[in-house]
């Protein structure tokens, strides 16, 4: 059965229409011309197909999808980078460029381009434009939302604690954008009462007003983070796909009926302990996410191995049809190996819930026919040598 379908949804494209690379990777230039198409991408292992991928993740608040640092970037050998004089058309961006991405976004009423890149060698920040003008990372969402999952999230249930809390700030992201914000706030903060703490001597009224601006963010990020599960949970129950439903809870030692004085009480009491260990125990900064597999009423990380591919696969789905629902536009789904981890079924299924979620998707495997079920819905790509060939 079709979830949406009853919905009666009007289809409204979010897509991108062409992925542009300059010196980034293995890549020292490429243009990837979608049509506005879900795209499947194939070749040899180490082709540079999720390459592909992480560069569209990087329109995203963070470092993308593998986390790397500015420097991983750049491909070796340079060569003229497009940006800032490349393309007819194009509006002004930052140049000369030692790396560039950029992307042109489909929408219901124009066309924007956005691009992203560093100006030279070492540069610690890098640029993000949309259409020529400067863009801050906490404004992306203004423009479109990503969503991925990568083989690495595979251990999603079995890694730490901070593993979890970006992915769960990640999906609260795209929902309340406000809420990259609120974690800076939290973050700086947090680093300004570690420093007060580790000088020994404190002023009270000094730490006081940072302990208070940092209950703040805490109870602005909690309950940013609650909404969002709740709203994720009434997704799922509406979910009658092939993936199984799986309830999301907060793990915090933030009680919802804490407000910032109740919090800063906490970060009051904590402080000699806190100096001591060099981390700050009580707070939002130490947020789990629990995570239970509803059909055998089991937390997923005591799951096998393909159920917990599933957990993710479902809260992806879900997260997509929220966003579809409450914003009517899906988020662009960066899809990494994903087919190679499923039966025909769920594979089957899984391309059935994009489609009718009419969201585009960026999918990466080694066997084409593991893509049957995208025949007709998406453009098929080979990745090789440093180029993409369409096979469509």
């Amino acid at each position: 059965m079709n979830p949406y379908a009853a919905q009666n949804l009007s289809p409204v494209d979010y897509r991108l229409s062409t992925v542009l690379l300059a010196n980034y990777r293995n890549y020292p230039s490429l243009t990837l011309d979608t049509g506005g198409q879900s795209v499947v991408l194939t070749g040899q292992n180490g082709a540079g197909k999720t390459n592909i991928l992480e560069a569209i993740s990087l329109f995203a608040p963070g470092r993308g999808l593998r986390g790397a640092a500015i420097g991983e970037l750049p491909y070796s050998i340079k060569s003229p980078p497009p940006l800032g004089g490349g393309w007819e058309g194009a509006p002004p961006c930052p140049s000369p460029l030692d790396w560039s991405i950029v992307i042109d976004l489909l929408t219901p009423h124009t066309t924007h381009r956005l691009g992203t890149g560093v100006t030279e060698a070492g540069q610690k920040n890098r640029a993000i434009l949309a259409d020529g003008n400067p863009l801050p990372q906490t404004q992306l969402a203004d423009y479109l939302t990503i969503a991925w999952a990568t083989p690495d999230m595979d251990a999603l249930w079995r890694e730490s604690s901070s593993a979890r809390r970006k992915f769960l700030d990640r999906l609260v992201y795209a929902l309340f954008p406000a809420h990259w914000a609120a974690l800076t706030r939290m973050e700086k903060h947090r680093l300004e009462r570690a420093r007060l703490l580790e000088m020994g001597r404190l002023d009270d009224r000094w730490c006081d007003a940072v302990e208070l601006g940092l209950a703040r963010a805490m109870q602005e990020v909690g309950q940013n983070r609650r909404a969002y599960i709740d709203a994720l949970g009434a997704a799922m129950a509406e979910f009658h796909g092939d993936f199984p439903r799986i309830a999301l809870a907060l793990q915090s030692n933030i009680t919802p009926d804490m407000d910032a004085a109740a919090i800063q009480t906490q970060l009051q009491a904590h402080r000699s302990g806190d100096a001591a260990s060099g981390m700050c125990r009580f707070g939002a900064n130490r947020d789990d996410l629990g995570a239970e597999f509803m059909p055998k009423s089991r937390p997923v990380n005591g799951c096998s191995t393909g159920e917990q591919k599933m957990a993710l696969l479902s809260i992806l789905l879900a997260h997509a049809g929220l966003l579809r629902t409450r914003q009517n536009r899906p988020p662009i789904l960066l899809l990494d190996e994903i087919a190679a981890h499923l039966d025909d079924r769920h594979r089957t299924a899984l391309a059935r819930q994009i489609q009718a979620l009419n969201a585009q998707a960026f999918l990466t495997g080694a066997d084409a026919s593991l893509f049957t079920d995208w025949q007709g819905q998406a453009g098929f790509w080979v990745v090789q040598n440093h180029t993409v060939q369409n096979q469509q």
